[in-house]
């Protein structure tokens, strides 16, 4: 196999993870096979190759969904190829290696802002969590603990609100982003009690 079609077939399948209907954990990032002529003709070729250098096989998957889950969108590799997409995966990794931390730290600003308790709640269009999140205050992975927790709050979500243009591509992403969020119920449940009750 040439140089570079691993990361470009695991590229094009976490792209339609993130974009269709497309599962990537279901059929294990299997994609429609590409012929090494065909993928020796992209004028990107050489990105991927930099990539696949670069990263093993995992490293490479979380480097991918750390860049199309971040704010920026990113949707093309020419993108992923700069110092910003290596700032963003190392943020990334850096909340999921420190994942208890980043998570305290949201939930004392949840907290600190309004009834934590109802903060999941739907009243009118936006729950306050999902307002928290949309204006930056905390991360996606803050509401993904929050529904590895409570088992189905984004499905509850998705059934109640009401708005066409802003909740169904939130709720495609982070539905998409949580298998990739790999974190205990009980390291959840542990912080979860260790800011609420104290």
């Amino acid at each position: 196999m040439t140089e570079g079609v691993k990361a470009y077939q695991k590229y094009q399948a976490l792209k339609l993870h993130f974009t269709s209907d497309y599962d990537f954990i279901k059929y294990g990032g299997k994609v429609r096979k590409i012929s090494d002529e065909s993928f020796l003709k992209r004028k990107d070729q050489f990105l991927f190759r930099k990539l696949e250098r670069k990263y093993d096989d995992n490293e490479l998957t979380d480097f991918f969904v750390a860049n199309f889950i971040s704010q920026a969108g990113v949707r093309w590799v020419g993108e992923m190829s700069g110092p910003e997409s290596e700032k963003v995966y190392n943020a990334w990794k850096g909340r999921m290696e420190t994942f208890s931390y980043h998570l305290k730290q949201d939930l004392e600003y949840i907290k600190d802002n309004g009834d934590w308790k109802q903060c999941m709640t739907c009243v009118d269009t936006h729950p306050a969590l999902l307002k928290m999140y949309l204006g930056g205050k905390i991360k996606a992975e803050t509401i993904i603990a929050f529904d590895v927790f409570t088992g189905d709050m984004l499905e509850k979500w998705n059934a109640l609100i009401d708005d066409p243009i802003i909740w169904p591509e939130v709720y495609r992403q982070l539905s998409k982003y949580r298998p990739f969020v790999r974190v205990d119920r009980e390291v959840i449940k542990k912080v979860m009690k260790s800011v609420f009750l104290s």
